[in-house]
């Protein structure tokens, strides 16, 4: 996580913008792993 926000002060990406794609890649898999129990 503090490597990500390195980057991202380091690349002028707004903080926000980054913990969004933490988000989406978090629920993106716990979705996976759901549909994978389903199956």
């Amino acid at each position: 996580m503090v490597v990500i926000t390195g980057l991202a002060s380091l690349f002028g990406c707004p903080h926000d913008l980054i913990s969004e794609i933490i988000k989406k890649k978090e629920g993106g898999q716990k979705q996976s792993e759901i549909s994978g129990l389903k199956s």
